[in-house]
């Protein structure tokens, strides 16, 4: 269910659909419950890693020890899920054969960057008191928010708070938010995918062997556009 899918399209749809029904007391519960159907669909078992971060987030106080617990915790998921395996098979060959058993690396979640960096923020801001502290249900909302969980942007808990408690589903935004979404899936599937054919002909060893420096370099330049133009297509 990537974004230039027919199920996004769909589960989006639903998802609009939901948001403009529901009472608006409900309406952070339906982007939680979104969020959690939407992860799910890629690996449930990680829905596990939002609940923890939820329950710990409870206890969060400005200056206290759980807030610098909950960026510990945090920076230990992001580290030893991304960087274990290197970091244990680095140290095994350190050590010699036989004394460390290979560690196999981690299925990384989908998002986890994004996410573990949501976490941080708002503990980081409970801690120095620059965030309110977030019911169950509106935190929930705020760390499931499905259209950010994949590709960011990194969002703040007090600009996503005042967004849902103002927002308003009407045909000028129906029709902004088409246009936007209109602009990224131009940007991704038109621009970006064809510049990663191109590219991947520029770098082939064949093509890079024999290249100038001054066409190596505008293959890099290339590259870089294709790189921005993807995160901006996932942003829109």
């Amino acid at each position: 269910m990537i974004f230039n899918e027919w199920t996004y399209a769909l589960f989006l749809l639903l998802g609009v659909l939901g948001f403009a029904c529901v009472p608006a007391r409900l309406r952070t519960l339906w982007l939680a419950l979104c969020g959690s159907a939407f992860y799910s669909f890629y690996g449930g078992l990680w829905l596990g890693v939002f609940v923890l971060e939820i329950l710990v987030s409870r206890f969060y106080r400005p200056r206290g020890r759980i807030a610098l617990l909950g960026v510990v915790q945090a920076v230990l998921i992001l580290t030893v899920v991304k960087y274990g395996a290197f970091f244990g098979n680095t140290l095994g060959a350190l050590l010699g054969p036989g004394v460390i058993p290979p560690v196999p690396p981690f299925a990384l979640p989908l998002g986890l960057s994004f996410f573990i960096f949501e976490f941080i923020h708002y503990a980081a801001d409970r801690y120095q008191g620059r965030a309110k502290p977030q019911s169950v249900i509106d935190y929930a909302a705020f760390i499931l928010f499905f259209p950010t969980m994949v590709a960011g942007p990194i969002k703040r808990v007090q600009d996503f708070s005042e967004s849902v408690g103002r927002a308003e589903v009407n045909a000028d935004h129906l029709w902004a938010g088409l246009w936007r979404i209109g602009q990224g899936l131009f940007k991704k599937a038109v621009i970006a995918d064809n510049l990663n054919i191109f590219l991947e002909y520029a770098f082939s060893p064949v093509t890079a062997e024999g290249a100038r420096v001054w066409t190596l370099w505008f293959y890099m330049i290339i590259y870089a556009g294709r790189i921005y133009l993807d995160f901006s297509a996932y942003s829109d």
